[in-house]
Order: C-alpha cells, then structure tokens, then sequence
C-alpha cells in the first residue's frame, strides 16, 4: 500500500556504511546535487558542522536561497544545496545524515543514519569567500481564483485483494486523457482524499507550488516538477504548457503507478 520501502539504504548506487567518509578542504563551497531515487521513501537530510542552504531545485536556482533544519526530499524530487566547511578546527569533522523512522518505547520517532563523516583534509584552508549566485525572477504566471484543472488522489480495494489507486476516482486505462492548448496557463488542484501521501510528477513541464491549504507555500518558490501530496491535502500549482506531445503524469511511488495513480495530459 505504501510503496516497497526495503531495508538497506544505497548512496550513489553503494549500500551505506557508517564508516564511510568524505574529505574536505577547509574552507571549500561546493554545490552538491542530491536527488531522492528511492522507489517509495521520503528522504529527510541534513548536514551536521557544515554551513549549508538550498540553492536550487527540480528545474533550477530558487530566487531565495534557503535553509531548513530538515529537507525533505520525496521520491523524484532533486535538491541542490551551497556547502560551505568551514569548522571552528581544523580536527572537527561533520556528519551527512538520513533521518528514518524508529519505535522506542512504543513511540514513532526519528533516529539518524550517518551516511558520511566529514573531515578537513591536508590542503592549506581557504580564505572565507563569497559565491555570487545568479540573479532569478519567476515569471508571474496567472492564477485563476478557481482551478481549471482538478486532480482528485483517492484508493479502493480492488478485485484482486490489492487497492487500486486512482485519479479523479479512474485507474490508467480509464481515463480520458487531460487535453490542453499548447502555450495555455493553467491552475491545477492536486486534490488528496486519502491519508496516504502522494508525490506527484509532471513529465515534460515544470510548475510553480502557489498554496497548500489555501495557504502561500513557505520555501517552495522555483520551477517544479515533483511535489508532494500530504495527507488530506490540497496542493494549488500554475503550469504553463508550451511543451507538446502526450506527457504522464503520476504518483512517483511507483506501485502507485503501476495500480493506476497514472494519467495523460495532451497538449497541442
């Protein structure tokens, strides 16, 4: 129901091993490219004695670079993050971690895996700098006070024993394909009657994340093409369609896919 998750967690295609580690010259900014290729888990990263912030996402630089004490990467979604190292000693060393689930106590918390341990190598430190990032204005595509394009996220029990997952109450096969004009705005609502939550993927087009809730999203600004669907929740997107063809569009747990989270929309 919820996706595989399986019990072994791979960085850069290699098994994790808390012994792993990383050497770094003192003083260093790098931009690290980090994607969440999991079938079905949500990644929640940070950086331990290392300064950082997201400076990019799906479709590029955010006009904001920012920081959060966790980032939350759900399955599809790429990040890039400004790393600076810069510890107080040159002997301090810093953790790259992935927060997972735990029962303790008959309690669900959050425990840490380390996936690698950074340490300053032998090279001379470098003088503090500043990167000088590019300037990004979004363009401000229209939003309609009423969406023109509902998606509704549900799931029933199928004949087989196993759950169907839909869209807009129909499994792939079923639908009528969504069909736009080329080079048309549009607003989409992304509609989750369910409790399981959903990270939702356009091929072909990137959007712009306006609400959830009716709320202003908080640190969600840039070009988009995977976001997640929590829980009862409703996500408001603005999406220019100027790519043509026939493009999917699905929930990025792939055995939600592949039970029918899965769609077309056709733009010409």
């Amino acid at each position: 129901m919820h996706g595989r998750y399986g019990n072994v967690l791979l960085l850069n295609g290699k098994a994790v091993d808390e012994g792993d580690s990383l050497a770094l010259r003192h003083g260093v900014v790098e931009r690290w490219r980090v994607m969440n290729s999991a079938n079905a888990r949500t990644a929640q990263l940070d950086l331990m004695a290392a300064e950082w912030r997201v400076i990019a996402s799906d479709g590029g630089l955010v006009p904001e670079p920012f920081t959060t004490e966790l980032l939350q990467i759900a399955p599809g979604e790429r990040y890039d993050l400004e790393m600076r190292w810069n510890p107080e000693s040159a002997e301090d060393s810093g953790e790259l971690r992935y927060w997972v689930p735990v029962v303790e106590n008959e309690q669900v918390k959050l425990a840490p895996i380390v996936l690698q341990t950074l340490f300053s190598n032998d090279e001379e430190a470098l003088a503090a700098h500043d990167v000088e990032l590019p300037e990004v204005t979004l363009p401000e595509w229209p939003v309609e006070d009423m969406p023109t394009i509902t998606i509704e996220l549900d799931g029933k029990p199928g004949f087989n024993g196993q759950i169907q997952w839909m869209l807009n109450g129909k499994v792939y096969g079923q639908h009528i394909p969504i069909k736009v004009d080329l080079g048309s705005y549009h607003t989409i609502d992304i509609v989750n009657k369910q409790a399981q939550v959903h990270p939702m993927h356009i091929h072909g087009h990137f959007f712009q994340v306006i609400s959830r809730n009716g709320k202003p999203v908080v640190n969600e600004a840039g070009f988009k093409d995977t976001v997640m669907v929590g829980a009862k929740e409703t996500v408001r997107l603005s999406i220019l369609f100027d790519n043509p063809g026939q493009w999917m569009y699905h929930c990025h747990i792939l055995e939600h896919a592949k039970m029918g989270m899965m769609g077309v929309i056709e733009v010409y």
